[in-house]
Formats: structure tokens, C-alpha cells, sequence
């Protein structure tokens, strides 16, 4: 902890200082602190806090954390990370969710990609 002090580095996020591998196909923009991922499935926007940075090399995506303050470097850092990773999930295998169902009396039907009891 002395050491990050003394020498002036910023400290990282466990899960934030994770690379983000941008699958062919996806293109990820940070502008004005917009961040939009774009992809086969389609295209997601989301606004994110100011105290990160986003650096793109080789369809790698690395967050840097740019807020002075240690916690809040670390927090935004880690949330925007989180919040690339799973955008670019979307746009490029999309989302799935699965039902069980536990129990006696239950009916489940699918009709027309609408689900009904």
C-alpha cells in the first residue's frame, strides 16, 4: 500500500485490470463517456461514470481507472469492465435465460416465442 503512494501508480480493480476479448465482428467505441458496442446481434449504448478510460489494442479491451480517489478509481473501474464484458456478450452470442419448473400442478406451454401458464 506504501509502495502505490509513494510511486504514484493508481490502484486497479480485481476484476476491472481483466483484458475484455473483443470477438471478430464487434466494434466498441468510448466517446464523451458513451459507450457503445456494436455487433451481429445488434447494437447496445449505455452512458457510464466519468474515472475510467477505455484502450483498445488487438481486439483487446483494457479498462484504466482515471479517478484520483483509490475507491472510486477502483469501483468505476471494475463497473465499466463488467458492464463492456457483458454488452459485448450480447451483441455477439446474445442472451439466454432457462425456466424450470419444480413441483406438481404446473403447465408450461410454448407458443409463438411467448411463454404462457
Amino acid at each position: 500500500m506504501a509502495s502505490e503512494r509513494q510511486s504514484g501508480s493508481v490502484p486497479q480493480s480485481r476484476i476491472g485490470k481483466k483484458p475484455v476479448q473483443i470477438p471478430k465482428g464487434v466494434q466498441v467505441q468510448l466517446e464523451q463517456q458513451r459507450l457503445q458496442v456494436k455487433g451481429p446481434k445488434g447494437t447496445l449504448e449505455r452512458a457510464v461514470p466519468p474515472g475510467a478510460r477505455l484502450e483498445l489494442k488487438n481486439d483487446v479491451a483494457v479498462v484504466v481507472p482515471t479517478a484520483r480517489d483509490r475507491q472510486d478509481g477502483k469501483r468505476i473501474q471494475g463497473l465499466v469492465r463488467a458492464l463492456l464484458a457483458s454488452m459485448v456478450k450480447g451483441v455477439s452470442e446474445g442472451y439466454a435465460t432457462a425456466l424450470d419448473l419444480y413441483g406438481l400442478g404446473y403447465r408450461a406451454e410454448l407458443k409463438e416465442r411467448e411463454y404462457t401458464r
